[in-house]
């Protein structure tokens, strides 16, 4: 973490994102007194490094910049993380600028509500009186979320800012979303898109807290759900959930999954990746599906949609990515309707 000297800047944030769209966070270090920073625990795979928004003692503002100095992650180096390996020399020379603030006033009674603010490089909460404000500090421009909840977890407010100057805003809490499922015996996960990072599928039990959700159905291995939309919308899977509102979720399923099936030749337990080519079926399956190998190095992956998937087998990755793919030189296989798709696989040593 250097400065315009070439000196380092200590106390900077700094983050590791995934080296894809949207960006998400997947890990954080801080840079010490001499401007070292590490950031540990990365899966295998490739990143962007970026640092937060900081303000140094004399009041000058650092803005979220990628490495080696960009602004735009178009321009940013791609640093590889391999198994058991350190990536060096991630330098960044972070670009000067004004930092705003938001003041959240939070309509309510009761005990003290959490407020989240959330963006591409923040997750920051605090604890807010009824019915009081407090002010996020520090903040670059860009788009955030602002999420209360009550203590009970029965009442929320939802609210984007996006942010270009100091802003405002007042949250009211109210009643969370309803939200019925039909089929009702329909198994659902979500995960709600906090801007900042992914958390895992989780199953759905509502009410949900208002914001944007994204929905997937773990259906027997014949069945695929072809849409989960809301009564009102055109949208699927990928859903905003208003905050007082009555939401009637409606699933459509398939009964034509095809399935791939095969060996990979002397490696019992290997991980196999299975990377659908169509953003469509990404969305459907909740990303990339992956399976390990039993001891005879076979695998199943049923509940396909019918479409191009791309497949990979490596003990060097725990998850995968399109660079990754397109390194390995992956194969693409077709899957039909109601068809099984068999192939034969070795395992990939990455370089």
């Amino acid at each position: 973490m250097l400065d315009e000297n070439s000196i380092g800047i200590p106390g900077t944030p700094v983050l590791a994102y995934p080296a894809r769209l949207p960006l998400r966070v997947a890990g954080r270090g801080v840079a010490d007194d001499r401007g070292i920073y590490r950031i540990s625990g990365l899966a295998p795979g490739k990143y962007w490094v970026r640092t937060a928004a900081h303000r140094l003692e004399d009041d000058a503002g650092i803005m979220p910049t990628f490495s080696p100095q960009s602004s735009q992650s178009r321009d940013a180096s791609i640093y590889t993380v391999r198994l058991g390996g350190d990536t060096t020399d991630a330098n960044v020379r972070p670009n000067a600028g004004t930092l705003f603030s938001i003041t959240v006033q939070v309509q309510c009674s009761g005990p003290p509500v959490m407020v989240t603010v959330t963006s591409e490089s923040l997750l920051q909460s605090a604890s807010i009186p009824c019915p009081f404000q407090h002010k996020f500090e520090n903040l670059p421009p860009g788009n955030y979320q602002l999420l209360a909840e009550n203590p009970k977890g029965t009442q929320a407010a939802f609210a984007p800012v996006i942010l270009n100057r100091d802003a405002f805003s007042t949250l009211q809490l109210a009643d969370l979303p309803y939200l019925r499922i039909e089929p009702a015996k329909v198994p659902l996960l979500a995960r709600r898109d906090n801007l900042y990072d992914l958390t895992p599928f989780r199953p759905v039990v509502p009410p949900l807290l208002p914001g944007q959700w994204e929905f997937v159905a773990p259906t027997p291995h014949a069945r695929y759900a072809t849409a989960i939309r809301l009564d009102r919308s055109r949208d699927s899977h990928n859903l905003f959930i208003e905050p007082r509102s009555f939401n009637r979720l409606l699933v459509t399923l398939s009964e034509q999954a095809g399935q791939v099936q095969g060996v990979v030749k002397d490696s019992p337990g290997i991980p196999v990746f299975l990377w659908p080519v169509s953003e469509a079926n990404r969305r459907i399956l909740g990303g990339p599906r992956d399976v390990i190998a039993d001891a005879d190095g076979r695998f199943s992956l049923p509940g396909l949609p019918p479409g191009d998937y791309r497949i990979l087998a490596t003990f060097d990755q725990t998850t995968m990515d399109f660079e990754t793919l397109e390194e390995a030189r992956a194969g693409v296989i077709p899957v039909s309707a109601s068809q099984t798709t068999n192939v034969e696989l070795t395992n990939w040593l990455a370089p």
